[in-house]
């Protein structure tokens, strides 16, 4: 009988028509939230779901206006299933946004929440558009460009403002002017311009910036006053060492890729014996009576720093020796064979002085045919000092390895008129100590951009 009278009862109260006094209002449990938004770029805020309750347990939906009641701003969306505001601020100079959020809980009943969104230092960084694309200018005669006002963007509209330096952070060279208004640059590119990458900075005037790079290029050799000769080497990605069945390779030989991410300068020939004695008032060399013209030898890696130090105070550019991939780079040029002119040793002595045509001593520089890149005497005449350290490659892809950071030799490359052609093979690696000097060793030089 209890059981029954219990059952009536629920049918009775289930059938009992919804009295809407009897609902509950959803409540706003926390007012006046009041979260910031600073800096660039776009943002996002979720509004927590115990912002509001609901003692009935319904289930609430949101919507969202400024708190007059006006639409959000067009740059602000508001997403009710995720109770997320988003939207990318303009800098425009408002501070703050009053908004309400408004509940329903979907029985006629709602509830409104205020929220103040604080704007604090709201800046979109500016970006790069369409950059600045390289160019290729003469030497000697006056040249100029103007970027365009494309180049950059702002999205906040913000008036650029434009620096300029080269990639290395240093200033411009002084026959080279820019005008940020016009954003223009203009000069007369001396004889001895050798390609310049530079770096433009635009800056919005609220602490935003952004860089790009571009490069000017001066089609042919450079020359200074030394008549130190200088080819343009592009960039590219080449197999350094050489493969296993290379007749003569040794095991520190592994091939491996390599990629040189920027063109250099290599000088087309050794040093000589007359360049040495301008910068440095003395020659070292064993082959002195050979003349001015044939590489300067018995200098040891040491020796050399002293004269770069020398080559650079003179103010015509700025020099160093080449890594190893670099000369091994030039060395080859282009071929993946074990001499830049082929296979077969038949013809090395159109090329190399070597054991077998040397005569015992060194050379002239230049007499022999040059590599497709224009660089006499890659093979041969005289060992040329690098400037890594010696050490086994890094088979993974490199790209413009520096060599092993720690090692107690340094590298020289390409043989030398008392050896064979073995030797001369454009993978063939020798070292020995930095203060080491050799009748048959001398180098090159690389000039960096201007």
């Amino acid at each position: 009988m209890k059981k029954n009278l219990l059952a009536l009862f629920s049918l009775l109260l289930l059938a009992a028509p919804w009295n809407a006094a009897q609902a509950a209002k959803p409540t706003c449990d926390k007012p006046n939230l009041a979260p910031t938004w600073s800096g660039g770029g776009a943002k996002t805020y979720t509004f927590p779901a115990s912002m509001f309750s609901d003692a009935d347990w319904h289930t609430l939906t949101y919507t969202a206006t400024q708190l007059d009641g006006s639409d959000l701003p067009s740059w602000l969306n508001f997403t009710p299933s995720t109770r997320t505001f988003s939207g990318n601020p303009p800098d425009d100079g408002t501070t703050s946004l009053e908004l309400k959020i408004t509940a329903d809980d979907g029985h006629d009943e709602t509830e409104v929440c205020p929220i103040t969104l604080n704007l604090n230092s709201i800046n979109d960084r500016p970006t790069v558009r369409n950059g600045i694309p390289d160019r290729v200018w003469s030497r000697s005669t006056r040249q100029s460009l103007q970027f365009s006002s494309f180049a950059f963007r702002d999205a906040d509209g913000d008036p650029l403002t434009y620096t300029a330096k080269r990639s290395d952070g240093s200033a411009l060279p002084t026959w080279l002017r820019f005008t940020p208004q016009t954003r223009t640059f203009a000069g007369t590119p001396p004889a001895d311009a050798a390609s310049l990458t530079i770096r433009v900075t635009a800056r919005d005037g609220h602490g935003g910036s952004v860089g790009t790079t571009f490069t000017l290029t001066f089609p042919g050799d450079v020359t200074n006053t030394l008549e130190m000769t200088f080819k343009r080497i592009p960039a590219g990605t080449f197999t350094m060492g050489s493969p296993a069945d290379e007749e003569g390779r040794n095991l520190d030989e592994r091939s491996h890729a390599v990629t040189i991410s920027h063109a250099f300068y290599m000088q087309t020939t050794e040093v000589t014996q007359g360049q040495w004695r301008s910068v440095m008032g003395n020659n070292p060399s064993y082959f002195s009576s050979c003349g001015d013209s044939c590489p300067v030898e018995q200098v040891s890696w040491n020796d050399i720093q002293n004269f770069l130090s020398l080559m650079n105070a003179r103010g015509e550019g700025t020099y160093r020796l080449p890594t190893e991939a670099e000369w091994e780079y030039a060395a080859r040029a282009g071929t993946r064979t074990p001499f830049s002119f082929g296979v077969s040793e038949i013809n090395i002595g159109n090329f190399a002085w070597f054991w077998n045509n040397a005569a015992s001593t060194t050379h002239p520089v230049g007499q022999k045919q040059p590599n497709p890149w224009g660089l006499f005497d890659m093979h041969g005449n005289v060992w040329e000092w690098v400037a890594d350290r010696y050490g086994p490659f890094n088979l993974t892809a490199m790209t413009d390895p520096q060599g092993p950071a720690f090692g107690p030799n340094r590298v020289y490359r390409g043989g030398g008129s008392y050896y064979d052609a073995a030797r001369l093979r454009s993978a063939y690696r020798s070292q020995n100590e930095p203060g080491f000097r050799y009748f048959n060793l001398g180098f090159r030089l690389v000039r960096n951009d201007s």
